[in-house]
């Protein structure tokens, strides 16, 4: 993966099964965000390639790997502002909806997960506080069926309170069935969560294993964990 001249990514090779949490973890800049990106087909890959449920993603536009039911909350969020709660997650099931599908057990899911959503169907986004933007960023990506959902940095921004019921809920999502693939720079959440984990430094992966055994490996404790 490159930008320019720039290389991002250098053979990085990971997976995920069906049914897990795996998290990516990892300092600004170890090419985290640079990943999902590329898995999205958000930016293009040099080479290798990308498999899901043994089928190839190269070449396919973002929309047509949403439709395969490989959808992503991005970092930051990026909830549409002056929109309300309900068109925001209405947007979210756009592959269904031009397919004539209903989309009202998907709104009942997210509602029924997320209740303060539920409480501000009607309420613009802008005016939400980051926690409940949050949560309507994930319930976007929900209402676009995902078998993989990836997850870019969920508890950026958030008060450590916000970051605990949050990863709840990511628990909850995985409980339901959906696959989770999770970076996040708050490596002690996302290992608690998370069956195995992958460190990236600069590119390139440079430990993986299950999370219990991550917690405890020096590199991580002194770099990530706090000692």
């Amino acid at each position: 993966m490159r930008y320019g001249a720039i290389t991002a990514l250098h053979g990085i090779s990971f997976k995920v099964e069906r049914g897990e949490i795996v998290t990516l973890i990892g300092a600004n800049g170890a090419g985290k965000t640079t990943t999902l990106l590329a898995l999205s087909g958000l930016l293009p890959i040099a080479q290798g390639r990308v498999v899901f449920e043994d089928a190839p993603l190269a070449g396919l536009a973002p929309e047509a790997i949403v439709r395969r039911g490989l959808v992503q909350s991005p970092e930051g969020r990026r909830v549409f502002a002056g929109m309300t709660v309900q068109d925001n997650l209405e947007i979210g099931a756009t592959p269904w909806r031009r397919r004539g599908q209903s989309i009202a057990d998907d709104l009942d899911r997210v509602y029924t997960l997320f209740p303060r959503l539920a409480e501000r169907r009607t309420q613009l986004a802008w005016s939400m506080s980051g926690g409940e933007q949050q949560m309507l960023a994930v319930g976007r990506a929900l209402m676009g069926r995902p078998r993989l959902l990836l997850l870019d940095e969920p508890s950026l921004g958030l008060a450590p309170i916000i970051v605990e019921q949050l990863f709840d809920k990511i628990v909850d999502i995985n409980r339901q069935g959906v696959t989770v693939l999770l970076v996040e720079q708050n490596a002690a959440m996302a290992l608690s969560v998370a069956a195995r984990g992958y460190l990236l430094e600069n590119g390139r992966v440079v430990l993986q294993d299950r999370t219990e055994r991550l917690q405890d490996h020096p590199l991580v404790r002194e770099a990530y964990l706090g000692g």
